[in-house]
Formats: C-alpha cells, structure tokens, sequence
C-alpha cells in the first residue's frame, strides 16, 4: 500500500480468518466483542449458526466453548456487551436477544448465567444494552435500550445486577441502534449516548436527563455508531450513519468538529487508530485518513462488513478484527504503520 501522507506508511503486512464459523443475522453492533480478562486473557465472544455464544482465544486461536442458549427462535439476532469486574476478581458479559427483547449476564469464569432479564420493553425489540460503573458509589448497573424505531417506544432504563428496575433516563424514548455509558474524569461524572433517527443523543447519569441532540440538518439520517474519544485535545463524540457521514462532535459544547461523506453509502461500527486514521465497516473494511480524507480499501470479506474492533494482540501488537453479514468469517488483519 502506498504512502498514507507525508513521511508515514501504512501497510498490510497479512490478514487470515480467525473465526470460520461466525453468523450473523441482520445489522446489528456488537454482534462480536474482544476484551481482555482480569487474569490477562483475551477473548473473543460471538455467534454461529449452531451456538449463540462462542468463546474464542485470541492469544492461542483456539476455541474455548460454546454455549447453545435456549432462547427459542432467537434466529441469531444476538449481540454482547462487557465489564471487568476486577473488584469481584471476573468478566461479566451480556448476550442480548433483540426480537426477544431479553438479555442475559455471564460470569465468564465459569459461565454461569447470573441473571435473565425478560419483557424489558414490553414485548418491543431490544436494543443495545451496556453496563454502567459509577465512580463515586462504586455501583454497577444495566443499561438497555429499545430498538424500534416507529411504534411502542421505551426509554432509556437503568437496572442493578439483580435485574430491579432502578429507574428510567429522561425523554429518551426513542428507538436506539447503539448506545454506550462512559465516565468522564474531567467532569467527575457517567454519561450516555444513544444512536437515533436523525441524531445522537447524550444523557447526564445523575440527572437522568438529556445532555446534548448532536444532529446536522440533514434529514432521514440512522446514526448507528458512535464512540467518544480524545481527539485533537477534545472529547469528542465520533457517529456514523447509513448514509455514508462520518461526523465528530465536541461532546459538551455540541459543536460540529469536521465531517465526512464517503460512497459508496451505508457505515457501520467505526474504530480510530492513532488520532490519524479511522477504520469503518461498509462495503469493505476501509480506513480514512483523517488529515487528508484518503480512502483505502481491503476487499477479502465477500459480504457487507457490519462490525470492526481494534485490538491489541500480543503476538501480533495493534490489529484490526473485522465481521462481515451473514455466513462470513471474522478475519485478523495485521498492519504496519511505522514511519
């Protein structure tokens, strides 16, 4: 691959499939996760035809187990979200089952299913779902979504580990794609932000209200990721949309930073790599530099690439996973980007 910008290469030294046997069904984020453990292990969790939840090492690149949850009729609409619970010395993950508007949390330890949480949104499609630390109280909680973007809409609602209702975040009944809790130690406080039609939207935790809309005035646009980052010395809100935008947000002054169109349309989850480049999913796997709006490509999966993680893996040191829809393998690409 050839110079990226001034003095700075960005090569693919190889790629090969890790997952051989991965599914998934519809658009959905998350539908595969990479963490490491308490104990320094790393894992990949996901889902095949056969066992909605694979457990893989990504270190040994060998499969751990699988787990074949009796969610009757799931059809795989199945993705999962992650805690390191260092306090309590495990893992815990949530395996959400969106039509089924049901979720479950895992000791990943054992993998000992320590709550099932069901009719969260009163039989509507289930959404993301995340949990959320707070700093001060040291408290953990669930936070779900709904994802029906039309009719019989639910807010935003926070749950402790015992599966009790806590309450529920205000005017945020809209239908979510994505949504994610940070902690901002700059402010000493957890917000949320939420994928909607038209917008992304942020919430103050300890009011339980909405913070920001962050929207352009283009309308009919499905933001569908978002994450928050350091970038250029602000927190700033980074979303894509299904219509080829790429935006970046100031995350408290709502301010439109810079934005990027790219065809052809139809951006999934997003990952940035070094404050220069951003990893997408679309078409292909596709990595934007930042600084000069430069395109790259990298074509091996067959079909529409929906989610991408960037890793650091020990053998192999910052790698990109990337999944693409339906039967398609999760593929490790290994790059150089040395100047």
């Amino acid at each position: 691959m050839e110079k990226i910008d001034k003095g700075k290469t960005f090569k693919l030294k190889f790629s090969f499939n890790i997952i051989n046997d991965s599914y998934v069904k519809g658009v959905l984020n998350n539908t595969f996760i990479v963490f490491e453990t308490f104990n320094n292990l790393s894992y990949l969790i996901y889902s095949s035809k056969y066992a909605l939840i694979n457990c893989y090492d990504i270190i040994n690149f060998q499969k751990i187990c699988e787990i074949k949850d009796d969610v009757v009729n799931s059809c795989n609409y199945v993705n999962f979200n992650h805690y390191s619970d260092k306090k309590n010395k495990r893992d815990l993950v949530i395996s959400i089952y969106c039509k089924w508007d049901t979720l479950k949390i895992w000791n990943v330890n054992n993998w000992e299913c320590l709550l099932i949480l069901s009719n969260i949104n009163n039989g509507s499609a289930l959404g993301c779902c995340c949990f959320l630390e707070t700093k001060n109280k040291n408290e953990l909680y669930i936070i779900t979504s709904c994802r029906n973007n039309k009719n019989n809409l639910e807010p935003i609602k926070v749950f402790n580990l015992e599966g009790k209702k806590i309450n529920d975040i205000k005017n945020s009944s809209y239908g979510s794609m994505y949504i994610e809790s940070f902690y901002d130690n700059k402010y000493n406080k957890n917000y949320i932000f939420s994928c909607n039609m038209n917008c992304v939207r942020s919430y103050d935790f300890q009011e339980k209200s909405i913070y920001h809309e962050y929207f352009d005035k283009k309308e009919n646009e499905l933001y569908n990721h978002a994450l928050v980052y350091e970038y250029e010395n602000k927190l700033t809100l980074i979303s894509t949309c299904f219509q080829g935008s790429i935006r970046f947000w100031d995350f408290h002054n709502n301010i439109l930073i810079k934005k990027i169109n790219i065809t052809p349309p139809m951006i999934f989850e997003c990952g940035i790599w070094d404050d220069e480049y951003l990893f997408v999913g679309s078409d292909a796997l596709k990595l934007i530099n930042l600084k000069n709006g430069e395109i790259k490509y990298f074509e091996d999966h067959k079909n529409t690439v929906v989610n991408i993680k960037i890793i650091k893996q020990r053998d192999y040191g910052k790698c990109v996973i990337s999944q693409g829809i339906g039967y398609n393998k999760i593929i490790l690409w290994i790059f150089d980007d040395k100047n």
